[in-house]
């Protein structure tokens, strides 16, 4: 953690624990400090139950199930020993693996549903006990007798339930192990192995489908393992170990859409099965989860089988949730960089707006609300006309007395928070890279300088910091998407849909950018989107893509005619300072037809052009103003 004594807002990744068991007492204490309790806003996730916990990249998913891991758990929970946690949780990562290998879809005629669920099972398995190896023993007091448990545990159950699933025992060794360590990784190796069997048959079969006259066919003679038979007994089982509590246990599986989608049919079995009291299962997703299928066919149900999380929803209905939590997460980030100086800097003061321009825009709201009190204003309210066009107007008077619209300052706290899109990572990112530039301003002046001199970020930093990075989400992540080789593999089309995105987002971002700067519109401050009419699939599955890459979030609204909601697609914030936009929450709206938005997935230069032509009033009332309760203002 010494990262964070020299740039307090790097990102803390929860990686895999080392071997080094004081280092990671250290970082657990660390993180545990760090952490902002969000589980008063996710109170399902820490509380026995299966839950599917939904966000995109950097939202904060990772760093919950990080939280609940028995070594924060044992600070948290003020307790010195496993055995007296109120729940036991193993963080099972869903990565790039051969766990995920596009081949085992291949094997559809050969029992594929059955095949995966072994595979699945045992990779779990391996990760379960390979994840004990790693725990802090030092407070064990009786390890002979944990050891001896552990023996008994082998033998009654480990073993006994690998040969119901038709595992030959025959060339196993005598169990001995010296250490409770040494115990769980003699298991761990045996499920490693069992994997490696599954995978190597995998790739000679595979070859036989493909080369049917150049290999021969290989029969599996190796086990087959289910959750039922085989994970959920153990899992019963290791909680008459005295070293673990015999409460619930959750199974934190950590980007469960990188599956593939036989294995997410197997997974949501799991689901169904219902053994929610003895083992929960917490499955993260990238909001590209594919079905929620079970092997027989059947969907699992929420809230019947499960807890279903949305984090973007969640904090954009919920008014200053966000901006709350990520105020915590930032001033428990300095409070800890600063501690050994004793200094205490609030967010505001840390990351301060640029006074001029503040002066600025205040003149022009004290001008809106003398235009209203002398009858010449376009709102029902004098605060409407304040939050509606105080900024917009000063974007306006840039741009057009000056041609320089692009000197508009992002920054400020609260600006800030605004344009990260409930997404933490969106925030702390451009943070850290304003700091380092800040302390490399510092540095020239001051050859002896501390990271600790750097006491706040210059407006014009964050400025310059946070529109660097609003173009490299929308240039750089576009280009990483478009070699996204496991998505090109599942989708034949996913090319074509993420071109059409970039095409649509440029559209919908030019066209709003125009309309800020528009000298004959009532309602200049436009962020989001509806459809009017029947949608075309393919424009829905691009939107989708968008919501999913986290350029788009959803909410919903009342359809035009009164009758029901549609859904509401808000452009994520982040990109507010690429199409110079005003991040704040009260913003409008936009209907369009799908023949508009296809006509921007192709040409999103002439879309723009054609909708500018459009009068406001000719609109038939299409523009409507919402004050939409984002926490940017609308994802920890």
């Amino acid at each position: 953690m010494d990262v964070l004594k020299e740039n307090p807002f790097v990102i803390l990744t929860p990686d895999e624990k080392g071997n080094d068991s004081e280092a990671e007492i250290t970082k657990a204490e660390v993180i545990h400090k760090l952490f902002v309790d969000v589980f008063e806003d996710f109170t399902s996730i820490p509380q026995q139950g299966h839950v599917f916990l939904n966000g995109p990249r950097g939202s904060g998913k990772s760093m919950m199930f990080r939280f609940l891991l028995p070594d924060c758990q044992l600070i948290d929970k003020n307790v010195k020993h496993y055995n007296e946690l109120p729940f036991y949780s193993i963080h099972i990562p869903i990565k790039l693996t051969s766990i995920n290998n596009p081949e085992y879809e291949l094997i559809k005629d050969y029992g594929n549903s059955i095949f995966n669920e072994h595979v699945l099972t045992i990779y779990f398995s391996e990760l379960i006990f390979d994840s004990f190896t790693k725990l802090n023993f030092t407070n064990v007091e009786d390890k002979e007798s944990i050891i001896n448990e552990i023996k008994v545990f082998y033998n009654d159950k480990f073993v006994r339930r690998l040969k119901l699933c038709g595992f030959n025992a025959s060339n196993l060794s005598e169990f001995e192990p010296k250490t409770i360590e040494q115990a769980f990784d003699i298991i761990k190796e045996i499920c490693s192995e069992i994997f490696v069997q599954a995978n190597q048959f995998l790739k000679r079969s595979i070859q036989n489908i493909k080369f049917p006259n150049q290999f021969q066919s290989v029969p599996y003679n190796g086990p087959l393992c289910d959750y039922l038979s085989f994970l959920f007994p153990l899992l019963k089982s290791l909680k008459q170990i005295s070293l673990f509590p015999n409460k619930p246990i959750f199974l934190l599986v950590d980007d469960a859409d990188n599956l593939t989608e036989t294995q997410v049919i197997v997974l949501n079995t799991w689901v169904s099965y219902r053994t929610n009291s003895e083992v929960s299962l917490k499955i993260s997703t990238q909001l590209n989860y594919p079905t929620y299928n079970t092997i027989n066919g059947t969907n699992i149900d929420s809230p019947h089988d499960y807890y279903d999380i949305n984090i973007l929803t969640t904090y954009s209905s919920a008014k200053d949730l966000y901006n709350k939590r990520i105020r915590q997460i930032v001033e428990r980030r300095l409070n800890f960089f600063f501690e050994e100086k004793n200094i205490v800097i609030n967010a505001e003061e840390f990351f301060p707006s640029d006074k001029d321009q503040d002066k600025r825009i205040q003149e022009i709201k004290e001008a809106l609300r003398k235009q209203f009190k002398e009858g010449k204003g376009r709102g029902y309210r004098e605060s409407d006309d304040v939050q509606r066009y105080a900024i917009p107007n000063y974007i306006r008077s840039l741009k057009g007395t000056a041609k320089s619209g692009s000197t508009f300052k992002y920054a400020g706290f609260d600006m800030l928070v605004s344009i990260s899109s409930g997404i933490i990572r969106h925030f702390l990112t451009p943070a850290s890279k304003m700091f380092n530039s800040q302390f490399r301003d510092i540095k020239l002046k001051k050859t002896d300088a501390h990271p600790t001199d750097v006491l706040s970020i210059q407006p014009s930093i964050q400025n310059l910091e946070i529109r660097e990075y609003s173009v490299k989400q929308l240039f750089d992540e576009y280009d990483k998407h478009k070699l996204d080789k496991v998505q090109i593999n599942r989708d034949g089309k996913y090319l074509s849909k993420i071109s059409k995105l970039k095409n649509l987002i440029d559209g919908l971002g030019g066209l709003f950018g125009e309309y800020i700067v528009s000298t004959d519109r009532s309602e200049r401050k436009v962020f989001s989107f509806a459809i009017s009419g029947s949608v075309d699939q393919e424009l829905q599955e691009v939107i989708n893509l968008g919501v999913r890459l986290g350029y788009f979030h959803k909410a919903t609204i009342g359809n035009k005619n009164g009758t029901g909601k549609t859904r509401l697609y808000i452009l994520s914030r982040i990109l507010a300072p690429h199409f110079l936009l005003d991040p704040t929450s009260f913003a409008g709206y936009k209907f369009f037809t799908s023949d508009k938005l296809i006509r921007a997935m192709h040409n999103p230069e002439l879309f723009i052009t054609e909708m500018l032509k459009v009068k406001e009033n000719d609109e038939d009332k299409e523009l409507s103003q919402v004050k939409l309760e984002f926490n940017f203002p609308i994802e920890n």
